[in-house]
């Protein structure tokens, strides 16, 4: 999942829902005696679902038979729930949901306190076949709001000078490919590294727009640098 808008989200709406969910939008057939939904989403990651605050992603649902095959469900079978929707909140849209983060890391700072003992906040996004019936079921999966490293920051690595970077970030994943060589990292609670030709710069964000860290290099050099988005 790129760290995107809603508008972007939106327009890619209608041929996710081809591919993902037209096959589902009918009624061929008698319902089966057991529906098993999955989620289907590119975003989701080692069984959870990571986005960024006020970034979207859209998960769509697959529904198995007791063979295991994919059955036609339609799309009003299916209802969808966050269960902390101050941090994640989902819109309905049949056999698929927008999938959006309200809250990171730094929302959960107490007034005064210090953000390294803050926390990513998460929730649990559930999709349920034929609520309150008799044949319910449902599938469950976390969803993580991660930091948002995507954009532009202005670098200073002591000793070797200053790097604009222009960061992508799909998910936990931070990409960048620029004049310097490719670089990729990621990002775990409050941590970012980033590698790039032999260099490992590891960091903590202070705030949204600031990350101070520590790197390593070719020939066992090492020293501190800082990074301010602009």
């Amino acid at each position: 999942m790129h760290i995107t808008t809603r508008h972007a989200v939106l327009c890619s709406l209608f041929a996710f829902l081809c591919a993902v969910g037209a096959a589902f939008a009918g009624c061929g057939g008698p319902p089966p005696d057991v529906a098993t939904p999955e989620f289907a989403s590119q975003d989701i990651e080692n069984g959870e679902l990571p986005i960024g605050r006020d970034g979207s992603a859209l998960v769509g649902v697959v529904t198995r038979g007791p063979d295991g095959r994919k059955v036609d469900i339609g799309a009003r079978e299916f209802t969808w729930s966050s269960d902390d929707t101050s941090a994640v909140e989902v819109k309905t849209l049949g056999n698929a949901a927008l999938i959006t983060g309200k809250t990171d890391w730094f929302d959960s700072v107490p007034d005064g306190g210090d953000p390294a003992a803050a926390f990513e906040p998460h929730a649990n996004l559930t999709v349920t076949y034929h609520a309150g019936q008799t044949d319910e079921n449902s599938a469950t999966i976390p969803v993580a709001v991660v930091l948002n490293a995507a954009g532009t920051w202005r670098a200073t690595i002591i000793g070797l000078g200053d790097q604009v970077l222009t960061l992508d970030q799909r998910g936990r994943h931070v990409t960048y490919s620029g004049t310097a060589g490719d670089a990729s990292g990621s990002i775990d609670g409050n941590r970012f590294t980033l590698a790039q030709q032999g260099f490992m710069l590891t960091g903590t964000f202070t705030s949204r727009t600031e990350v101070t860290g520590t790197y390593t290099g070719p020939g066992g050099i090492s020293g501190d640098w800082t990074a301010v988005k602009e």
